[in-house]
C-alpha cells in the first residue's frame, strides 16, 4: 500500500539537543520557520528563505526538482485546518511560487487529527499509515507531470511518504519527491551548521519511515 521508499531534498539543519552556538542559532531559525516570524524589513520568514534558495538555486543538490514544470503542493497539519490557522507549508510553497519555481496545488487535506510529532511520545507519535489514512487528495485536479512535496521541518519523513503515497495513486504517471526547507539532525554530534543541503531517501520499514540522511 505505501511506497516503499521517496526521494527528498532539504536546505537547512538544526539539532534538538544541540549545545554549541552554530546549534543554538539554528534553533532560532527552526523556530523562525515554525512562527513564520516578521524580520526587521517587514518580511514573513518564508519570503526570506525562499529568496535564499532560489539565489542558490543553481549550487544546490536538489536544483532539478524545481521549475516552470513542477507542482508545489503543502504537506497537511496534524490538526485540522480552522480559519485563520499558520500553515507554513503552504506560505513556503507560496513564496517558491512568486520565484517561478514551481506552481502551487494545494490538493492534499486532512480529513482527520494525529497526535503533533513534535510534542507526542515516541510510541505515539504517528507512523506513515496513521497520516495516509487521514489525508485525502481532493477531487478534480488536473494531472501533473512533477511534484513536489513541500514541509517545514522533516524528521522521520512519515508524512512525507504517507503523502507520497496518495500523490502517487492520484497520479500515477506523475513523478513525486519531497522537500523540507529544515530537517532535523538527532545525534548533535552530527550537527555541523545551519545551512546544510542535501538529498536523500525516505525508507519505510518495519511500518516506521527512516530518513537518510
Amino acid at each position: 500500500m505505501l511506497l516503499s521508499k521517496l526521494h527528498f531534498g532539504s536546505y537547512l539543519t538544526y539539532a534538538p539537543r544541540g549545545t554549541s552556538e552554530e546549534a543554538k542559532k539554528a534553533k532560532q531559525v527552526m523556530r523562525s520557520i515554525k512562527q513564520e516570524a516578521t524580520l526587521q524589513s517587514g518580511d514573513p520568514y518564508s519570503k526570506y528563505v525562499a529568496g535564499l534558495l532560489f539565489d542558490e538555486l543553481h549550487n544546490l543538490p536538489f536544483k532539478d526538482f524545481f521549475g516552470n514544470n513542477t507542482y508545489l503542493v503543502p504537506v497537511p497539519k496534524s490538526s485540522l485546518m480552522q480559519p485563520g490557522t499558520l500553515w507554513v507549508p503552504l506560505k513556503i510553497a507560496e513564496e517558491l511560487e512568486r520565484k517561478q519555481l514551481g506552481t502551487v496545488m494545494n490538493c492534499l487535506e486532512r480529513i482527520s487529527a494525529v497526535p503533533k510529532a513534535a510534542t507526542a511520545l515516541s510510541s505515539q507519535r504517528p507512523k506513515p499509515i496513521d497520516h495516509y489514512k487521514t489525508i485525502r487528495v481532493k477531487p478534480g485536479i488536473h494531472r501533473p507531470q512533477k511534484i513536489v512535496l513541500i514541509d517545514d521541518i522533516v524528521t522521520s519523513g512519515a508524512i512525507l511518504l504517507a503523502c507520497a503515497t496518495l500523490i502517487k495513486e492520484a497520479f500515477p504517471e506523475s513523478t513525486v519527491f519531497g522537500f523540507a526547507m529544515m530537517r532535523t539532525i538527532s545525534n548533535e554530534n552530527e550537527f555541523r551548521q545551519v545551512k546544510a543541503p542535501c538529498v536523500g531517501d525516505i525508507n519505510l520499514r518495519n511500518g516506521n519511515a527512516f530518513r537518510n540522511p
